[in-house]
């Protein structure tokens, strides 16, 4: 996550961007992450550049294909083909593009144990295979068989890839699931944390690049005009230029642009097409408002913890991340287990209690084999798959140690420099995060709040802090919850105001708290602002050379 947020900043920055770069694709997870995201950044082609040369692309065939437009010459020249050369060959699937028979061929029903979902392909390839006509009756059939939840599978696929959903389902049938599905998320007053990431609003991606990709196929459906690389065109480019702003006004001004002048042209007057679009970008203008308060509420959020953010960005910052190779962690596990008393591992800067707490958190059935392999009470245990597993197990764990074990070094040491509380600031922005995603993230996407201009570095930097977990953090949080067990505050029934939720307790002292808007006075029962922290107990740790690593869970309570 740090890598990520650093690369971000130098290409927003333009600042050594060959440098982060490399760092970045040193790490496989996180080159992955950049490879994957490739295909959102058209850095030479356009959907503007496309309209703005509509006529001369449409000769050579480059627009996209419809289902009333079918690629009809490829189809026929490729049953000719496969006639020809015999079907299910090598050489008949590379000259004919793999347009020969597919699984959903012929009358047998063995496309059931498929259950592809929308925008895999399988409606366009029945089409391809079948005709338009027929393909739609075999799709019509294997979605009734199959039952699939096609508004919801359609919705997360219009987001990822709407120019194929579209094709494949038609343009009048997905946009009435996507407006239905924008009008439940934004009517719903508390949201739905149970939404998929896919399914949560996120207006200025809708703009940036799913719109122009809805007018790109509006287009192709309606057919070209000489107007289009005018105005639909100069409308995209100001869509692909969007960026951050304090503020989403500049969308609200765009998106009355398009459903006033856009919308009507773009859908050729078809009555069926201009509804649902129109509605969508009514959703979309709501959205964008509901937004804007929401990204004030979010600041004020954060304002309050940056110190935290940016002492934790300090943290990590200084924090040695080099690490053992794979082969010295199997020698050090080794080493280990075979002589636990005389283990040193200060050439590899591990302590012997790193290992023990990696080791505590295997089941106990694998670290008793893992003993067992090491002690070589089972032949050839370096051969064995199960002994390459647990191996890999437990250098994920002590990975994990060591780094707990780093960062609570780097916030001591970042204590004494500045004489300031850094593990319960970092605590206390880790907190807001947990409320910024339990509160603000199930109607919109994070990615709607980084385009306010005021959210984007300081979110980005707490998306980062709050993966931040060590034994110093651990117990400055246990502290923030023992000074709030003893600051319930009981009011009394003349001081309370209506609307505002307290915990009620009905039978002091032993009674259960439930929340509750207050709507009338009452005079019996305890109202306070917080619930009682009635299992939360003081750790105190054994002074002796065997007692935990500082900051871990102890049996023993005062």
């Amino acid at each position: 996550a740090y890598l990520l947020d650093r690369f971000i900043g130098a290409l927003e920055q333009n600042y050594r961007i060959p440098y982060y770069m490399e760092q970045c694709l040193k790490n496989k997870n996180v080159g992955r992450i950049i490879v994957q995201s490739l295909p959102m950044f058209d850095i030479l082609w356009h959907n503007s550049t496309r309209l703005e040369w509509i006529r001369v692309l449409d000769l050579f065939g480059d627009f996209p294909t419809t289902e009333t437009q079918a690629a009809t010459f490829g189809n026929v020249l490729a049953l000719l083909v496969r006639d020809i050369l015999g079907r299910g060959h090598w050489y008949t699937r590379y000259i004919t593009g793999n347009r020969q028979e597919l699984a959903v061929d012929g009358s047998t029903k063995d496309v059931h144990s498929q259950n592809l979902a929308v925008g895999s392909a399988f409606e366009s390839a029945a089409r391809a295979t079948h005709g338009a006509l027929i393909g739609r009756e075999k799709v019509k059939f294997f979605r009734d068989d199959n039952r699939l939840p096609t508004d919801e599978t359609i919705v997360r696929n219009f987001n990822t890839n709407p120019s194929l959903t579209i094709a494949d389902n038609g343009f009048e049938h997905v946009m009435r699931a996507v407006v239905k599905h924008w009008n439940y998320t934004l009517t719903n007053l508390p949201g739905n944390f149970a939404h998929q990431r896919q399914e949560l609003l996120d207006p200025p991606n809708s703009l940036r690049l799913i719109l122009p990709d809805v007018l790109t196929q509006l287009i192709a459906l309606r057919g070209i005009n000489k107007l289009d690389h005018e105005n639909v065109c100069l409308f995209i480019k100001q869509l692909e230029l969007i960026h951050e702003q304090p503020g989403y006004g500049h969308l609200v001004s765009l998106l009355h642009d398009f459903r006033e002048n856009i919308v009507q042209f773009v859908c050729g007057g078809v009555p069926s097409r201009i509804k649902p679009l129109r509605a969508w970008a009514n959703c979309l203008i709501a959205a964008c408002s509901r937004l804007e308060e929401d990204a004030k509420l979010v600041i004020e959020l954060i304002d309050p913890v940056k110190p935290g953010i940016q002492l934790g960005i300090k943290v990590i910052e200084k924090t040695n991340f080099n690490m053992p190779t794979d082969a010295e962690f199997k020698q050090i596990i080794f080493e280990y287990i075979q002589n636990p008393e005389g283990f040193d591992g200060t050439q590899y800067g591990i302590h012997k209690r790193m290992i023990v707490a990696a080791l505590d958190k295997l089941a106990p059935k694998d670290k008793r084999t893992l003993y067992d392999f090491c002690e070589k009470k089972i032949a050839n245990p370096r051969s064995h798959s199960m002994f390459t597993f647990l191996i890999k197990r437990t250098r994920a764990l002590l990975k994990r140690e060591i780094f707990r074990y780093r960062f609570s070094g780097e916030i001591e040491r970042l204590q004494e420099e500045t004489q300031l509380n850094v593990a319960s600031a970092i605590a206390d922005a880790q907190k807001a995060w947990m409320f910024f995603e339990l509160n603000h993230l199930k109607r919109f996407a994070i990615g709607a709040y980084l385009d306010h201009s005021e959210l984007r570095g300081p979110l980005r930097d707490l998306q980062v802090v709050s993966q931040l977990q060590c034994m110093a953090l651990d117990e400055a949080k246990i502290n923030n919850i023992q000074e709030a067990r003893g600051s319930t505050r009981i009011f009394s029934p003349e001081g309370l105001v209506e609307g505002t939720t307290y915990w009620f307790r009905l039978n002091p002292p032993h009674g259960r708290y439930h929340a509750m808007k207050l709507t009338e006075q009452s005079n019996s029962g305890e109202f306070t602002f917080t619930c009682e922290q009635n299992m939360i107990h003081k750790f105190v740790w054994k002074d002796d050379e065997d007692a935990p690593p500082r900051g871990s869970m102890n049996s023993t309570k005062d």
